[in-house]
Formats: structure tokens, C-alpha cells, sequence
């Protein structure tokens, strides 16, 4: 039977960060994806001969705001980024114009608290509220909790920025703009002004590529085509898995990247 020190379910750009840190540490890492690429929602594909296309994520924004390119030394792997400039753009009204500007900044603070806690457990709402220097927290609750169509009706006048603002935000996310908890993500399309926006040189998949290589660099193994059947629990404790082959793999470390309902109701 094999065994690994870490088994890491899931190749995307998440188990990929994971998998990268580990082997950069000394682990003996296996990490196991379904399909026969690596990237889940950060891929680019051929769909049609000789055209391929970002079948997932659009541009690349968050990720700027943490160590993990530098400090799996992406570039070394063949990343390179293109700048997006204009990010956006829209038709506004005068109105609309000096409303976003004033829009941006008042999310500004909300989004850096957030950011705060990106590389640390979470804190608890109260904690992250009491952080809020120069903002009322009731008035950061109130935007946390509403809804994005609220927000967006009470600042803007005009669909031709409530509408990209709403894509950019709850849309990305395959949610109803009217949906109660939404109004974060109306904020968090700003973070693009502080963050910046880039693309991936030969297509944002070249991110997950970049990391793949770095696993591998790092004594990693990466197989594709490969199905968790499920979790091996013994004693209440994740003990390795089973593939849908039925082969078993051993690790005392089992790190899924997969969403919770697919990991905990039926892996």
C-alpha cells in the first residue's frame, strides 16, 4: 500500500497552494485530481482547435494581496502576469461618476479588515468589527448583512454601474443580487482598485501550471484522472483514502479542496 505524508484532494489553485507548502517543507505529497488537467476553476482549455480559453476564472485579483507567489516562487515556474489597464469601464451619469469614487473608499477599510484575516483563522464578526477605525459599526454591519440590489439602489442612479458592479460582485458568485448577506461581495469588486487586476500570460490556467511545477520541483507527486471514493476514518481520524479503482493510499494528513457538501456528505 502506498503511503504519503500528506495527500492533498483536488488540484485547483487551492489544493495546489497547499500542496506547493508542504513539499516546500519536506513532506512527501501526492495530490489527486478527478479530471485529466490540474486547475479546476483557474484553467485555460482548447475547446476549439487551436483556441483556448480561461474556462473559469476571468482575471486574477486576490491572490496579489498574500505571499503566495513569492513565496513558492511562481515566476521560476514560467508565471508571468499582464497588467489589465483600464480594468473596467462603464457609462455613468455626473452623479454616478463622483458616487463611485466615494463608493470605492468606503469600502476600502472593509476590505482591508477583511484582508486582515485571509492568513489567519477567523476571528469572530465582533472582533473584526472593533477593528473598524474611523467607520461607525453599525453602519459596517448594515453592509455585511444587506443585501448588493440595496446597496447599489441607495448609491447609484443609473443600470449602467448598479449592473457591472452587481456582475462583478454576487454574479461572480453565481448569487441573486437581492439575496440578504450579498452586499459584501458589492464591496469587495473595489479591492480590484487597491489589488489590481492581471492576467495570466498564456491564459490563467499558466497560474495552476506554475504551481504544479513547483510541487513536482519539490519531490510532489501529481496524479490526474484519479477519483476520491472516500475518506479512510479510523477512530475518528482521516487515515488516508480510497480511490474509485479501489486502491488505498495512507497519510496521516488528508487535506480536501473540494467544497464542504462534497467532502463531508460524500467523501
Amino acid at each position: 500500500m502506498n503511503r504519503f505524508d500528506a495527500i492533498v484532494i483536488g488540484a485547483g489553485h487551492n489544493g495546489l497552494t497547499c500542496a506547493g507548502y508542504l513539499a516546500m517543507a519536506g513532506l512527501k505529497v501526492l495530490v489527486l485530481e478527478q479530471r485529466d488537467i490540474v486547475g479546476g476553476c483557474v484553467s485555460t482549455e482548447e475547446l476549439f482547435p487551436g483556441y483556448r480559453f480561461n474556462t473559469g476564472a476571468l482575471e486574477l485579483v486576490g491572490i496579489h494581496g498574500g505571499p503566495v507567489v513569492k513565496d513558492l516562487e511562481l515566476e521560476k515556474f514560467g508565471l508571468t502576469f499582464i497588467e489589465m489597464d483600464p480594468q473596467i469601464f462603464a457609462r455613468l451619469s455626473p452623479h454616478d461618476a463622483k458616487a463611485y469614487v466615494e463608493y470605492v473608499d468606503s469600502w476600502s477599510e472593509i476590505n482591508s479588515l477583511i484582508g486582515m484575516t485571509m492568513l489567519i483563522p477567523p476571528p469572530p464578526l465582533r472582533e473584526l468589527i472593533l477593528l473598524a477605525e474611523g467607520a461607525e459599526a453599525e453602519e459596517v454591519i448594515r453592509k455585511l448583512v444587506t443585501s448588493a440590489k440595496q446597496i447599489l439602489e441607495e448609491t447609484f442612479e443609473t443600470e449602467y454601474l448598479r449592473a457591472p458592479i452587481a456582475l462583478l460582485g454576487p454574479g461572480a458568485a453565481a448569487l441573486d443580487p437581492a439575496s440578504v448577506g450579498t452586499g459584501l461581495l458589492a464591496g469587495w469588486h473595489s479591492v480590484f482598485h487597491q489589488l489590481g487586476v492581471k492576467h495570466a500570460a498564456g491564459g490563467n490556467g499558466m497560474l495552476c501550471e506554475a504551481m504544479a511545477r513547483c510541487v513536482r520541483h519539490y519531490g510532489g507527486i501529481i496524479r490526474t484522472n484519479s477519483i476520491v471514493r472516500r475518506v479512510v476514518i479510523r477512530d475518528n481520524t482521516a487515515v488516508g483514502v480510497e480511490l474509485s479503482n479501489g486502491e488505498l493510499i495512507e497519510s496521516e494528513i488528508v487535506v480536501s479542496s473540494a467544497d464542504p457538501k462534497q467532502t463531508f456528505l460524500q467523501i
